[in-house]
């Protein structure tokens, strides 16, 4: 039986960090933290894109430093 692999991207951006009390709702469709300009349909779309290539995406953030996103998924997937 061959191993299950994982490919994991890290994205990392030194711009405008995402406030903590917003990160767990920044994959929801029609949410965005800037009301004047977007959709804020961008990362409800990456994450069912993700989801759909039985893949995880997950945001941490630190205040005024830095946001870190990570997305892991599957060498195998048989989509």
């Amino acid at each position: 039986m061959r191993k299950k692999k994982n490919v994991r991207i890290k994205l990392h951006n030194k711009g405008p960090r995402i406030p903590q009390d917003q990160l767990d709702e920044i994959f929801e469709p029609f949410f965005s933290t800037k009301p004047t300009s977007g959709t804020g349909l961008e990362l409800g779309i990456v994450k069912r894109l993700v989801q759909l290539y039985d893949g995880q995406i997950w945001v941490e953030s630190k205040e005024g430093k830095w946001t870190i996103f990570t997305i892991t998924l599957s060498e195998n997937h048989s989509g």
